[in-house]
């Protein structure tokens, strides 16, 4: 029944799925805009050793530069604008849909470039990029059968995020990418190597894309590759390439979900 009221929700209204980002987001948000987290004070007596206080807390953010702040926001005008025409013009909105996703690459080099690195600006970039696949899975379940695997991939993109975001400031890091701790050699793997995170998500975000512009009402997505991938050898490799960045991308998901649960 709860799935049946998504559903029509979501069939009504498929921006609502940027309402939820924000609501479930809202807290994380809320964090790290706060004033830094400090330890108590804790005294340490021994025979040898005078009582000492042991107080840990992160730096405050440097401001943004305008490029670093403006590139953001070009990235939600430009979002809001894409899906505002994502019916009427497919073409169209996946190239302001691509360009950007390709901005918040260059977000990150400007953020890195000026020094501008902030605890605020990386948890915007994560908002702006869950909003806006939220809203691309909420659409593609209207016009693929059955909708209920694009609402569970919704559903474990935010909550996967959330808990790594939320665990993060927790533990008093201060990147949600610091995963030196973790036991998982793929999550590892993923955060601590820019280039094949950018594969992975750049495979997930184009397939994503390739499916909205191939869809038609009603279809089964399985239906929709097999025959996109049937009419030529290239089309197959590309399909795959596509599909396996995507595929790891959700088992990475599944893992920072589980791992962060249990700190949580």
């Amino acid at each position: 029944m709860v799935i049946n009221i998504i559903k029509d929700a979501l069939s009504s209204y498929p921006r609502i799925a940027s309402v939820v980002c924000f609501l479930l987001l809202h807290r994380t948000l809320s964090l790290s805009t706060s004033p830094p987290t400090k330890l108590i004070p804790i005294a340490i007596c021994s025979r040898r050793h005078p009582p000492q206080r042991h107080l840990r807390s992160s730096p405050p953010s440097p401001p943004p530069t305008p490029a670093v702040s403006t590139t953001g926001y070009i990235r939600v005008l430009m979002n809001c604008f894409a899906f505002a025409i994502c019916f009427s013009n497919k073409e169209l909105f996946s190239i302001l849909y691509f360009i950007s996703f390709v901005c918040d690459a260059l977000d990150g080099w400007f953020a890195r470039k000026f020094n501008q690195v902030s605890t605020f600006g990386a948890v915007l970039d994560m908002v702006t990029d869950r909003i806006s696949t939220a809203c691309l899975l909420a659409i593609l379940s209207q016009v693929y059968r059955p909708s209920f695997v694009f609402l569970s991939l919704l559903a474990l993109d935010i909550g996967s995020h959330w808990l790594q975001m939320y665990s993060t400031f927790l533990v008093g890091k201060s990147n949600h990418k610091d995963v030196k701790d973790s036991t998982s050699w793929l999550f590892k793997l993923y955060y601590g190597n820019r280039m094949f995170m950018g594969y992975c998500c750049i495979a997930c975000e184009v397939l994503y894309i390739t499916l909205f512009l191939l869809a038609k009402e009603s279809e089964k997505m399985t239906d929709v590759l097999l025959g996109a991938a049937q009419q030529s050898l290239i089309n197959s490799v590309l399909l795959a390439f596509l599909v396996f960045g995507w595929a790891t991308k959700q088992l990475v998901n599944i893992i920072q979900m589980c791992m962060n649960d249990e700190k949580a």
